[in-house]
């Protein structure tokens, strides 16, 4: 089995898995938002539970990501034109050039030399899930780390090209002859490395979210007993001293 017939497969295989989760994660977003707010609103703070939604969110996005990327290829795989076929390649440069800045972004160098990081530093991946698995969940950190690497390997890819691609398909030019040059240009067979490899990672990520879910749900389940347990205590002390009234 060639690359592409790979991802036709892959593609097959979890579309429909990946509608499913998003249908799930969206219900679960807005259930536990609803806790935290009624929860709020009596005063009531439960350790974790906003942290929850956050990666859920999150988990939301990668979802997205991923479900985007197989119906485009179901595009391509049902073309019925050539052009309907350079259509769906043109829209897989679209969602790695966003997808990936959202998630990781990337580290500039100006004029000067200056490395400038602030971009990285506010994607979703050192921003949100790094303090989470550094602060909270330390032993996985090796799993974090992984990913990592295979996000800074991703920059192996001619991102330049990638943008002058994703900036002709969402914008257009004044000059159309670029954009027909750059559509002639566009071939399956030669990018089907770059979405094999954003498939893994964003696989990847998936499943690892899911992961930290379960653990954050482990410790909303243990905080919520500890506020059961002084709520039992603060009641047992309220009828002590009721009694002692007496």
């Amino acid at each position: 089995m060639n690359k592409t017939d790979s991802l036709k497969q892959r593609t097959h295989e979890q579309l429909q898995s990946t509608i499913d989760d998003i249908e799930l994660i969206n219900g679960l977003i807005r259930k536990y938002e609803a806790i935290d707010m009624k929860l709020k609103e009596d005063g009531i703070s439960l350790n974790y539970l906003s942290t929850l939604v956050n990666v859920l969110r999150y988990r939301l996005f990668i979802g997205f990501l991923f479900g985007d990327i197989c119906s485009t290829l179901n595009i391509y795989n049902n073309a019925k034109t050539l052009y309907e076929e350079k259509f769906a390649v043109r829209t897989f440069f679209i969602i790695i050039s966003e997808g990936f800045k959202k998630i990781y972004n990337f580290i500039k160098i100006n004029e000067k030399g200056d490395v400038i990081s602030k971009y990285r530093n506010k994607s979703f991946w050192i921003k949100e899930i790094k303090p989470l698995i550094y602060n909270d969940l330390p032993y996985l950190k090796d799993n974090y780390n992984q990913i990592t690497k295979k996000l800074d390997s991703f920059l192996q890819f001619d991102f330049q090209v990638i943008k002058i691609n994703r900036d002709l398909a969402v914008h257009y030019d004044d000059n159309p002859l670029l954009v027909y040059d750059m559509m002639i240009k566009l071939d399956l067979e030669k990018e089907i490395d770059l979405i094999l490899k954003f498939m893994d990672i964003i696989n990847g990520m998936f499943t690892f979210t899911e992961v930290i879910v379960s653990k954050f749900l482990e410790k909303i389940d243990s905080s919520s007993k500890e506020l059961e347990n002084n709520a039992v205590e603060k009641i047992e002390e309220l009828i002590k001293l009721l009694s002692e009234v007496k």
